[in-house]
């Protein structure tokens, strides 16, 4: 019988142990960032953060904007250092169309 109490001790010890790792998790806010370009020197970035909307327009001054990644690979830069990290990029090319790249990004709550 003491046996059994000991291990239902136990039990019940890791069974509230795992409940704590489990209310412990990080939280986080979320983002995502589309990238629009063609074959002309022009681009497009929408950012999307928590409520907040940005688009932003430009002209890359080498290639064109499809192939030339200097003004997204800056704003994920900025981002970066305001503690966002990117945990996912999908590349969508719709049939004869050019590709379309949304970076989506996280940055953990204090």
């Amino acid at each position: 019988m003491n046996k059994f109490i000991k291990h239902g001790v136990l039990t019940i010890a890791l069974f509230f142990l795992c409940g704590a790792f489990a209310v412990a998790q990080d939280k986080y806010e979320y983002g995502s960032l589309f990238s629009n370009g063609g074959k002309s020197k022009d681009y497009q970035i929408f950012v999307s953060l928590n409520d907040k909307f940005e688009e932003i327009d430009g002209s890359v001054i080498e290639g064109n904007s499809v192939q030339n990644y200097t003004p997204i690979t800056k704003k994920v830069t900025d981002l970066s250092k305001q503690g966002w990290e990117v945990y996912n990029i999908i590349v969508v090319q719709p049939s004869g169309a050019l590709p379309s790249h949304y970076y989506f990004v996280r940055r953990k709550l204090k």
